[in-house]
């Protein structure tokens, strides 16, 4: 009796199922690793390194997750806070433009505190059907505190191609540039910028399961870039109906995620 009470404490001891506890939940923030963060990061964590942390718009409406984000927005088309069409989380950042051409001067910014000629950014993309053929510039990345600056790094525009697809063009310097494949409107991109000050520079584009669709290749202009913007770059009637972007990402260094 004795032995057969010793094995069955042994049994228990040994091959009970062992029960987890969970500390919290981890989502990922766009490609990679990264962990996704928590809405009540409010503006204390750092945007730059190698990577930062990711800008995921989940604070609170007309504030950031990173101090090194500010939004301008005068004529009242930009959300920080939206939840009609979100990748991660609850919330997203919108641009809801209304083809007026008068609306270059809303943007969402970031400052990197310094130029840098060799870095990674990605954020996810969410365009709007647009029945047309026609662009605008969607993105840039600047030397000057200004959108529009001469002094510019790279651009992409949001490509309209039809009523339900659209194409991403990067453009570099002088007539360097590449354009992408059509891609599904109405539908969750991630576009990942690895730059190269003067050098080839590559954009990778993955679907919203994260595999990749396309890569671009083109030469970035001799320029290191202190600023992102995002919106309505310059003056265009293009740009109209709302996009969405979320989680941001920065990594100084380059080399992607």
């Amino acid at each position: 009796m004795r032995y057969l009470l010793t094995l069955l404490l042994l049994s228990l001891l040994f091959f009970s199922p062992v029960v987890s506890y969970g500390w919290g939940v981890m989502m990922l923030g766009g490609g990679g690793s990264e962990a996704y963060q928590p809405s009540n990061c409010g503006g204390t964590q750092t945007f730059v390194g190698a990577p930062g942390d990711t800008e995921t718009f989940e604070y609170q409406a007309d504030d950031f997750c990173c101090t090194e984000f500010s939004v301008t927005d005068p004529d009242g088309i930009i959300s920080t806070y939206d939840s009609t069409q979100v990748k991660n989380g609850t919330y997203a950042a919108s641009f809801a433009f209304t083809g007026s051409g008068a609306e270059n001067d809303n943007w969402i910014k970031v400052d990197l505190g310094s130029t840098d000629s060799d870095y990674s950014n990605d954020f996810w993309f969410w365009p709007h059907k647009y029945n047309d053929s026609a662009n605008y510039i969607m993105a840039v990345a600047t030397s000057d505190d200004d959108s529009a600056s001469a002094s510019w790094g790279y651009r992409l525009k949001h490509v309209h191609s039809g009523a339900s697809d659209w194409k991403l063009q990067g453009v570099g310097d002088g007539e360097s540039l590449d354009t992408s494949i059509a891609l599904s409107a109405e539908a969750w991109y991630r576009i990942e910028v690895d730059f190269n000050q003067g050098g080839i520079t590559t954009i990778e584009i993955y679907n919203s399961s994260d595999v990749l669709q396309d890569t671009l290749s083109f030469t970035a202009r001799n320029i290191a870039p202190r600023y992102l913007f995002w919106g309505c770059i310059l003056a265009d009637g293009d740009a109209r109906s709302t996009n969405y972007i979320d989680d941001i990402r920065f990594k100084s260094g380059g080399g992607g995620f």
